[in-house]
């Protein structure tokens, strides 16, 4: 069944990359486990209806708690990875410590939250949701029918947030951005039921969307952290947070640039489910 499989399929990106966010092996192990999370998120909401609503409630609950737990260190990666690129390493100075420390105190609270009895009663919880959910194919007649209703409501939440690609609300953005990954992850997950070219392009052109309003939550949310660390600068520090600031902004005027033109076209591609 589509709900088994792809549960099993976020559980095992949780499961291969745990270890390594754990350890603070490296940035991206923390981005997969979160990816893995919200995957499951997505899966959980979709199939509510074989779900008994306190267990779905659990499970939500738990992933949300991971998820943002994972985003505060997942922030501060992306942050300190623009510091570098646009802040020679040699240049030490208060902003560079100030953010290594806050993202070293967000990493030590991952390994402890991954580490935790909760962490281990999620990953087990959706480990038994997953078996509960093994049945035949032959189990879920009208599968066609069952995504498309899906598919489309989830389109429609996109698209009825289109006024927020080109105005000035960074919060309506991050909306569109959560509302284009679900879309994108429930069409990932019932592509298999149409041919494989239109459903690749229209992910394709998912992706390139996501990945823009991605650049643009990191736009502000590096603006945030940086307001947070000014208290401590010196002046080597302050000179370095305007650098960032400005090359901050400079990316995010290309991508709202490119941002309207591209949701213009995804708007105006046919779906693959139609």
């Amino acid at each position: 069944m589509l709900a088994c499989a792809a549960l099993h399929s976020a559980r095992e990106q949780m499961s291969r990359n745990t270890r390594g966010a754990r350890v603070g092996a490296a940035p991206e192990y923390v981005h997969q486990l979160r990816v893995g999370a919200r995957r499951a998120r997505v899966i959980i909401k979709l199939f509510d209806e074989l779900l008994e609503p306190a267990q779905e409630r659990v499970l939500e609950r738990d992933l949300r708690w991971i998820f943002r737990t994972l985003g505060e260190l997942r922030d501060r990666d992306v942050l300190l990875a623009r510091l570098h690129e646009y802040v020679a390493a040699a240049e030490a100075s208060s902003l560079r410590a100030e953010l290594t420390r806050q993202r070293a105190r967000a990493a030590r609270t991952v390994a402890r939250a991954l580490a935790s009895k909760r962490f281990q009663r999620t990953t087990r919880a959706l480990g038994q949701l997953e078996r509960a959910l093994q049945q035949p194919v032959e189990a879920s007649p009208g599968a066609r029918k069952w995504a498309k209703k899906r598919m489309k409501k989830r389109l429609r939440s996109v698209l009825a947030l289109r006024d927020a690609v080109a105005g000035p609300d960074d919060v309506a953005r991050h909306q569109l951005r959560k509302e284009l990954k679900k879309l994108r992850y429930t069409a990932e997950l019932v592509r298999s039921l149409w041919r494989p070219k239109r459903a690749k392009r229209y992910l394709d052109g998912l992706s390139d969307l996501q990945d823009a309003l991605g650049a643009l939550n990191d736009v502000a949310t590096g603006a945030r952290l940086l307001d947070g660390a000014a208290p401590r600068l010196d002046q080597a520090g302050v000179e370095q947070r305007k650098t960032v600031q400005r090359e901050l902004e400079r990316l995010a005027r290309v991508q709202l640039e490119q941002l309207e033109p591209a949701f213009l076209e995804f708007a105006h591609t046919k779906p693959f489910w139609k």
